[in-house]
């Protein structure tokens, strides 16, 4: 299974209720925008890393700002918002 599958996987269901929700719309059309939103933010992702001490930045930045829990409970991090 690919990065961008598991993160789809992460955001079915109740967790695209909620980003439907926040952004005013159903959770089918939340699905649609994540769909379409993960693969551009991917490619961004790749396309930095692929730059001159880009990889080294990102690894620096994830290791600063994020040790990945949010995807421990996903639903209540997007219900804080």
């Amino acid at each position: 299974m690919s990065l961008l599958e598991m993160l789809q996987n992460q955001l079915a269901g109740e967790p695209a209720a909620q980003i439907g929700q926040q952004l005013g719309t159903d959770q089918a059309g939340a699905q649609k925008a994540i769909g379409a939103a993960l693969p551009a933010l991917m490619a961004a992702l790749a396309g930095n890393a692929t730059k001159r001490g880009g990889a080294s930045a990102l690894a620096n930045a994830l290791e600063r700002d994020h040790d990945g829990g949010v995807l421990d409970d996903l639903s209540g991090f997007l219900g804080q918002r």
